[in-house]
């Protein structure tokens, strides 16, 4: 008799069986059914399967998925970012063109849902980024000659398939194009005319995106590469004579022609320096010191200049640097020098009738073993120079000289964080 009770409960279970829910799936396996075509999509983790087949573009994302095939579908919905949601009821259409407020080089979450009469069927989750589609930037000219030339500019896309350079004269008429990889971001340019002014621009082109061009850049065959030398600098020096530098910022130049002005006078050439150092960086002794005297205003400023057959050609002048000429007599001079640990070291010129520091910040080391000279000019009054060590253990080596004598110096070991080492500048007498 129980045996028939439970043969019979059980026929009854497998006959309401019969229709089971598609939410079942989920329920039962705890899974989501694979429903995006995550491999149209990604390759690693560079999105390039769909960048290569245009799924993925900068303004606009093809998301596709499979179809739902059983009768009781009711709809998809397609969420991006969990919002804007879309909802779509013909069990056919598996595919969805978003172009709404797409951007190039953004990450987007997209989330598929499909209903059916009993609920839902499934749901999956895709991550998409799309490819950066900026125009080709950091457009720069280098010479090689007076008539030849590299035009250079930077990458700033994912998809390009390849570049275009126009080259085009001053009043913007097309003379060439030239077509590079995308790996090739210069093009040489030959044959130009010595002094003519031309432009040029770069576009980039994609197989599924629209052409986009870089900004328009003009120069100068042969000239454009003399630009004005900058951070001109001027310093007297203890014998008197006056260190001036500067920084080239040409890479096809013959040499330099660097002028003085004393006080109101005209500008006058003091030296014509050929450049042969191949450094950017620039020095010139000034030895007339002879021509100067105390409170004079001595003026530079220097030109960068190429020689090309016949003609000399000019850069513009640098900014002028001015210079005071004193009585380096009275100078004070400040030597330190730091150890192997000159990222933990600083220091500072205190002055104690005023009680504030000479430098508005703290002077640091930039290098181990660094030496560092400051020549300047101090009222009588008493003085100190404060070091600074993060980690305690010293570091500043050091001394101050005034007319030949010492008047302070100590020992990196002399102290632990912190000391300060005080001098007098003696008022002045007459003998």
């Amino acid at each position: 008799m129980k045996r028939a009770f439970f043969l019979m409960l059980l026929i009854i279970i497998l006959a309401g069986c019969e229709s089971p829910l598609k939410v079942g799936v989920i329920e039962m396996n705890d899974v989501s059914p694979v429903l995006f075509r995550h491999e149209l999509y990604t390759s690693g983790d560079d999105f390039s399967a769909g960048y290569n087949s245009g799924r993925l573009r900068s303004d606009r994302i093809l998301i596709e998925w499979e179809p739902y095939t059983d009768n009781d579908f009711m709809y998809y919905s397609l969420k991006r970012n969990n919002a804007q949601e879309i909802i779509i009821t013909d069990i056919s259409e598996t595919s969805v063109l978003d172009s709404i407020n797409v951007n190039d080089d953004t990450k987007y979450e997209y989330t598929l849902v499909v209903m059916a009469e009993n609920g839902m069927y499934g749901k999956d989750i895709i991550k998409v980024k799309t490819p950066r589609w900026d125009p080709p930037g950091n457009l720069s000219v280098n010479g090689l000659n007076h008539t030849d030339l590299i035009l250079n500019w930077g990458d700033r896309s994912d998809t390009e398939e390849h570049f275009i350079v126009y080259l085009y004269s001053e009043e913007m008429v097309k003379i060439d194009s030239f077509f590079t990889e995308p790996d090739v971001e210069e093009k040489v340019v030959s044959d130009l005319v010595f002094m003519e002014y031309y432009h040029f621009k770069v576009k980039a082109i994609g197989a599924w995106e629209e052409d986009i061009n870089s900004m328009t850049m003009g120069f100068r065959a042969g000239n454009f590469v003399l630009a004005d030398p900058r951070f001109l600098e001027a310093n007297q020096n203890p014998d008197n004579t006056v260190t001036v530098t500067w920084e080239d910022q040409s890479n096809y130049e013959t040499g330099f022609s660097l002028e003085r002005k004393l006080n109101a006078n005209d500008f006058i050439e003091i030296a014509d320096l050929d450049y042969s150092s191949g450094s950017n960086f620039i020095e010139y002794i000034d030895t007339d010191s002879h021509l100067f005297d105390n409170d004079d205003i001595v003026t530079y400023r220097v030109r960068v200049y190429n020689d090309y057959e016949d003609e000399t050609v000019y850069s513009d002048y640098s900014d002028e640097t001015e210079l005071l000429i004193i009585d380096m007599s009275d100078v004070v001079c400040i030597e330190l020098q730091v150890d192997e640990w000159n990222q933990e070291a600083s220091w500072n010129l205190y002055m104690q009738s005023t009680g504030d520091y000479y430098y508005d910040d703290w002077q640091d080391f930039t290098e181990e073993y660094q030496i560092v000279t400051r020549d300047i000019i101090l009222e009588a009054g008493l003085y100190s120079i404060h070091c600074w060590d993060d980690f305690g253990d010293g570091g500043i080596s050091g001394s101050v000289i005034f007319k030949g004598e010492i008047l302070v110096e100590w020992d990196k070991n002399d102290y632990s964080s912190r000391e300060q080492f005080n001098f007098e500048i003696p008022a002045f007498t007459e003998e």
